[in-house]
């Protein structure tokens, strides 16, 4: 490849990946009706670390996970919003919604709610 043709590919590819932006994938106001509850654990194998080498996920933790601020935001419903434009290529509904204090590990909740004592 000439140079110049590299060039103009890595200007090119540079464009393209800073044009891609993620959205929060949940309709409220993080900080105010919504907080981050985990990160993404960025370590395989054991040990835990989220994207700021901090401890606020478990291990082997594949996403980042939102908590509402009450109970009755979760009876009312609160809209999951596309992160990004795309094909949904997987989807996980139909499970129920229960309070985190009732499982055990971590590692096997889905679609819970956290309640503060």
């Amino acid at each position: 490849m000439k140079p110049a043709t590299f060039a103009a590919s890595v200007l090119f590819s540079t464009s393209a990946v800073a044009d891609f932006a993620l959205q929060q994938p949940i309709d409220c106001v993080l900080g105010q009706t919504c907080y981050v509850q985990q990160f993404l654990d960025h370590i395989s194998g054991a040990g835990v670390s989220d994207f700021r080498c901090s401890s606020m996920s478990y291990n082997g933790h594949k996403g980042t996970d939102f908590g509402l601020i009450s109970l009755v935001q979760q009876a009312e419903g609160v809209n999951v919003l596309a992160a990004a434009d795309g094909i949904v290529r997987g989807l996980r509904d139909g499970m129920d919604d229960i309070l985190w204090s009732t499982i055990r590990p971590m590692s096997q909740a889905a679609n819970v709610a956290m309640a503060s004592s």
